[in-house]
């Protein structure tokens, strides 16, 4: 009797499991009774076939349930929801903190099927346009829910507050939509039903565990022999020891398919009972030979590796642990594959040493220190570390010297405590397992090879497995850093051209691009002479913008009244920077150069990735030292920042004066950089020493981050925000800003004075970076291509000054760096290239090319391509891509003005 109960306990505690499984993957209860039944016959058809056969042993069985776990966790059988028929209905209510700004929703699924989000347009509270709004305290309410997976993404705003998340009346999460925080909800199971999901896990185990063991006596007495055959002294200690690397992958994999409310701890506490395990094992293991080395060698490294990676992921996605800890989640595969990067390093330290604990301590450190570098780029400059910045590694301490304001004393302490402890484990288990020599050169070889693939892997055979793991975005690299993790964030990247390759690339069209410009480019210039050369000066202003655009801040002065004056004196306009906050190089690559950034993939720098390796490329620069130019660059900064030191000699400059060598050197407040001053009186030293016309370019640093306080000294205007609070990140801005443009007018009244002909282009490279939200509450939003909403974040003041009494560009508006030169030398009516008279065609089509949208010579934003339009924007690509990846078929006369 007591048997027949247990039987129909477990019969049914297998159907159900078996029902959950089938239904949660595929939602038809239909299925799940058919499967359920096969099942069950199949299983009874095994256990009369194996009635004669012995009982497994001890041994037997535990293998058997090694076998089922690692089955199910690496065929991902996992069960979403137990039967939704047997739960009560719940609802979820999603309502706004704040009734004065909008949420915004921009998709809501419920078991992955998208809900139509004009379903909610006829209710008063909701309104649906681009995406869902509500502009009250009413909650949206998803009701008759019976443990459906929801999965709620809302849009970041910069206006958008927090929102609270309810299931019924029971608070279950709030989501700060103005912060850089996770802004999608997801739910798959409330924790009123585990005592559903429990169960349901069980009987699948159990359906699993039953059908090997059958399937296992059924083969012995098939072949009349044991299926495997196990030594006497092969006992369950040294089965699990040798099996704890697989294990611990198999667990870890468990684990991180945990509530997420517990996962944090559960994965704190996997990480510290693992070891112990595998002390204890060890320990009682009676097999002691080179392999359970081995074995304890590959599960330390095993759990480094991991334990390195999620470390990694924390401090990516710092402060923001929930986020953290749902990638984990959501990227398992992703984290073993990446693990055997950190694996294979720490195999080749190893080799190297011949110590495990040193090995694993450098590989790890040297990690962990790669991803807080990559946390204070982003923190400073808003993007992460790509391959080609790994060349400025020999700049350390000036980097370190941007930076050294924001580390954070906890940060230096841990670093501190994790050397110490590092070398005091070095010291303690210097005796350990060893390797010999051929195993070392063995072992050095092939992880090297590993390496090299991986990191190459698109001209590997590697290439299909991390195609299966890694979804690599080349547009949007901050998307493809936070989906794929630091470490395949970086890899995709060495992958990563400049441009691709557009299949209308050859020689005959660029021939034939070449002919149309030069015949156009003769007749233009037969009215043309070049008997009026004035000096042309540059300033591209480290960080300036007009801080008055954001309109909910006071501002007790303007810091930028002597260049807002002179904008309406002379020649000005909008300068439209190709990005917000970073990217000097890239914004004076586009102004120098005239090509676009628009069109280069993202992440790329072009002066480190191509105009480096160059001897010669055409410029600005080049071409007018045709016309007998003396040229000189100045900026006050590492000259190896950017490569400059070789780059602004491959596009043309005689002369680079940097921090090395300038004569002026005048500090701010806090001396952490050249005053702009400084760089003003070196352009105005050099323009009165020149025997010829001068053609300089000064690149100022006195308003770089980061900000901090007294950076320029005591702040002397108020800012305020609508609530009447003082933001004192932008009152320090501001300070800046007014030294400069003092700085500036002092210039601009030399050159208004002296006595050759002179013209100055003054223009802001970007916004600065705040680390406070005060773009975001001003609107904006990342990747937005709007341009009437967005375009106030890539505007700086641009000036074009001249003494001469004839000298006017009118209607400038907005304007991309590639077309200044050329509507500068127009108005000087000087003889142009066939590249300027082919900007001067794009010119008349578009005055804006920007990754995120482009504006016609109207100012109105092109959201349709014209024929003409597409010819010349397809013409820029290929002549670009001719220079900078190809085989440079306009390089020897589309770039100088034809005889």
């Amino acid at each position: 009797m007591k048997n027949k109960i247990i039987s129909m306990i477990l019969s049914t505690l297998l159907g159900y499991g078996i029902l959950s499984w089938i239904t949660s993957q595929t939602q038809s209860l239909t299925l799940g009774v058919m499967v359920t039944l096969i099942w069950m016959a199949f299983y009874l058809f095994l256990r009369h076939k194996t009635k004669e056969c012995p009982s497994l042993t001890k041994v037997e069985q535990f293998v058997i349930f090694l076998l089922t776990i690692m089955l199910l966790s690496y065929t991902n059988l996992t069960i979403e929801r137990p039967l939704s028929f047997l739960t009560r209905p719940y609802t979820i209510s999603i309502i706004s903190n704040d009734s004065t700004h909008p949420i915004e929703i921009s998709e809501i699924s419920v078991n992955n099927e998208t809900i139509n989000l004009a379903l909610f347009s006829e209710t008063s509270d909701w309104s649906y346009q681009e995406t869902l709004s509500t502009t009250s305290n009413t909650p949206l309410t998803l009701s008759g829910l019976t443990n459906e997976s929801i999965n709620v993404s809302f849009l970041k705003t910069s206006k958008s507050g927090s929102v609270s998340i309810y299931q019924n009346d029971t608070l279950i999460k709030t989501l700060d939509l103005s912060s850089n925080t996770e802004y999608s909800f997801k739910t798959k199971i409330s924790k009123d039903f585990l005592i559903l999901l429990i169960p349901a896990y069980i009987g699948t185990i159990c359906m699993v565990y039953l059908s090997f063991s059958k399937l296992f006596q059924w083969c012995q007495l098939k072949v009349n022999a044991p299926f495997l055959i196990f030594k006497k002294d092969l006992s369950t200690h040294g089965i699990l020891y040798v099996s704890l690397p697989i294990l611990f992958l198999t667990l870890f994999k468990w684990t991180a398919l945990t509530n997420i409310s517990l996962r944090p701890y559960l994965l704190a506490l996997f990480f510290v009972i693992m070891p112990m395990i595998e002390v204890i094992l060890f320990k009682n293991n009676p097999i002691k030979s080179s392999k359970t080395n081995a074995c304890r060698m590959i599960f330390y490294l095993l759990y480094a590796s991991i334990l390195t990676m999620i470390g990694m992921q924390v401090i990516y996605f710092f402060p923001n642990f929930d986020v953290a800890m749902t990638w984990i989640t959501h990227h398992v595969n992703l984290i073993f594959l990446s693990s055997t990067i950190i694996f294979s390093m720490s195999v080749l330290c190893f080799c190297l040493f011949n110590h495990l604990v040193l090995a694993i301590g450098v590989s790890t450190l040297l990690m962990i220190g790669v991803a807080i570098a990559n946390f204070y780029k982003m923190l400073v400059v808003g993007e992460p570390i790509y391959p080609s910045d790994v060349s400025m590694i020999t700049n350390l301490t000036d980097i370190i010297g941007y930076v050294k304001d924001l580390l954070s004393p906890t940060v230096l302490t841990a670093l501190f405590i994790g050397v110490t402890l590092f070398i005091i484990c070095s010291f303690i288990f210097r005796q350990g397992f060893k390797l010999s020599m051929k195993q070392r050169v063995v072992l050095f070889t092939l992880f090297s090879i590993y390496l090299g693939s991986i990191f190459y892997y698109e001209k590997t055979p590697l290439k299909t497995l991390v195609n299966q793991t890694v979804y690599f975005t080349k547009w949007n690299q901050l998307n493809n850093y936070q989906q794929n993790g630091f470490l395949f964030g970086f890899i995709t990247n060495l992958q990563n051209e400049l441009m691709i390759k557009n299949e209308n690339y050859n020689e005959k069209n660029m021939t034939d691009l070449v002919d149309y410009y030069t015949k156009k480019a003769k007749d233009y210039n037969e009215s043309k002479e070049s008997s009026q050369l004035p000096n042309i000066i540059t300033i591209v202003s480290e960080s300036l913008s007009d801080p008055l655009v954001f309109d909910q801040l006071t501002f007790s002065e303007d810091p930028l009244s002597n260049l807002r004056q002179y904008m309406r004196t002379y020649s000005s306009g909008q300068f439209l920077s190709p990005f917000k906050g970073n990217r000097t190089a890239n914004v004076e690559f586009e102004y120098l150069t005239g090509f676009s950034n628009s069109l280069l993939l993202e992440g790329t720098i072009p002066f480190q990735q191509a105009l480096s390796t160059k001897d010669k490329i055409p410029s600005f620069i080049s071409f007018m030292t045709d016309f007998g130019y003396s040229s000189v660059a100045i900026h006050p900064n590492n000259p190896a920042f950017y490569k400059r030191k070789v780059v602004y000699p491959a596009i043309g400059f005689q002369r680079f004066l940097s921090i090395n060598n300038m004569k002026n050197l005048e500090y701010i407040e806090s001396e952490k950089y050249v005053s702009d001053e400084s760089v003003f009186n070196e352009l105005y030293d050099e323009l009165i020493a020149s025997d010829q016309p001068l053609l300089a370019y000064g690149l100022t640093m006195a308003n770089h981050i980061a900000i901090f306080d007294q950076k320029f000294g005591d702040n002397t205007i108020e800012v305020v925000n609508s609530t009447g609070e003082h933001e004192t990140e932008m009152e320090t801005y501001a300070e800046g800003l007014k030294q400069s443009d003092v700085a500036l007018k002092e210039f601009i009244t030399k050159i208004e004075q002296y006595d050759e002909p002179t013209i100055v282009i003054f223009f802001g490279d970007h916004l600065i970076n705040f680390q406070s939200d005060i773009h975001e509450r001003h609107g904006y939003i990342e990747k937005d291509t709007d341009a009437a909403r967005t375009k106030m974040f890539f505007e700086t003041p641009l000036l074009i000054m001249s003494n001469l009494e004839d000298f006017s560009i009118e209607n400038i508006h907005d304007i991309s760096p590639i077309f200044i030169a050329p509507i500068v030398l127009k108005e000087l009516n000087l003889p142009l290239s066939p590249f300027y008279l082919f900007l001067l065609d794009l010119y008349d089509q578009f005055s804006v090319l920007h990754n995120n949208f482009k504006l016609d010579a109207n100012q109105n934003q092109v959201d349709e391509l014209t024929d003409e339009q597409e010819q010349l924007l397809l013409a820029l690509e290929l002549i670009q891509y001719d220079i900078l990846e190809g085989k440079e078929y306009t390089a020897a006369t589309f770039f100088n003005a034809p005889n």
